[in-house]
């Protein structure tokens, strides 16, 4: 058999996690390729890394008396603007390629028509320029996108459609406060829960590399369709690499040692 008849093979490697987080001791396993891939191919890592330190979050506010409010068919957050990392665009891409018709096709009609409305009411181009916001002003273009009720394209019957591969700043936000407030957002009506470390922010950074200043590279998610479409997906480094990087940067977060990678016996092909 000729080599171009080979399957490529793919090795993996463990990862052996142990990071204290928001008084809790974290540990868990996660394999991922050695070999050279996109940050976009750990997506599911990092929505896994992101609800396992949501639940830690959770867990704080449960043992303090509290209680989460959000539930299915509560769809008040899924209008307000939703910061996510550039790599996850480029899933939210792919998602949407790899659904049948005539879903397809209606998921890519809500977010044109999101950009339609954005474009008619000047705030798509306001998000385009969200690199050189005042501080100052980030809370309030917040409150201006909210109020024109853009509902998220994967929002169904009040709940989101792609529950299981949503963005990691959904899987990252939850609130104490009733519910109800969540439909008049104010910093005095709703209380958010402190999540430990918000993983995509820091997946957001690693792409871009170490850059001065306190900027996060992030994409409005009804962005995503277009900015999927102009920027290439980044560079290619060994799974190993952005795994081992991505907890290194929640270690510093956490003033922790970082996470131990090493190779396991386990074989792809």
């Amino acid at each position: 058999m000729s080599d171009a008849n080979v399957p490529p093979v793919f090795y993996s490697a463990t990862a052996d996690i142990s990071l204290r987080i928001g008084g809790h001791q974290l540990k868990t396993k996660v394999t991922v390729p050695t070999g050279d891939v996109r940050l976009k191919t750990l997506l599911p890592v990092m929505q896994q890394l992101s609800s396992t330190i949501v639940q830690i979050g959770e867990q704080n506010v449960e043992n303090a008396g509290q209680k989460i409010s959000c539930q299915k068919g509560c769809g008040a957050c899924c209008r307000q603007l939703v910061p996510i990392a550039p790599v996850e665009t480029h899933g939210i891409r792919d998602l949407v390629e790899s659904m049948p018709e005539p879903r397809k096709t209606e998921i890519r009609r809500r977010f044109a028509e999101a950009k339609e409305r954005l474009a008619t009411s000047g705030m798509w181009q306001k998000l385009e320029e969200r690199a050189s916001w005042p501080h100052e002003d980030v809370l309030n273009v917040g409150l201006d996108y909210f109020r024109l009720g853009i509902a998220c394209p994967f929002l169904e019957d009040e709940s989101c459609s792609i529950h299981l591969d949503r963005p990691m700043a959904c899987r990252e936000y939850l609130v104490t406060s009733p519910a109800a407030n969540c439909a008049n957002p104010t910093p005095e009506g709703v209380e958010w829960v402190p999540i430990p470390a918000k993983v995509w922010t820091e997946v957001a950074r690693m792409e871009e590399g170490e850059k001065p200043g306190t900027y996060v590279p992030w994409v409005p998610l009804t962005q995503a369709l277009d900015y999927a479409a102009t920027h290439e997906e980044g560079p290619a480094r060994p799974g190993t690499e952005w795994v081992r990087e991505v907890f290194s940067r929640l270690a510093r977060t956490n003033k922790v040692p970082a996470a131990n990678i090493h190779p396991s016996l386990a074989v792809e092909g």
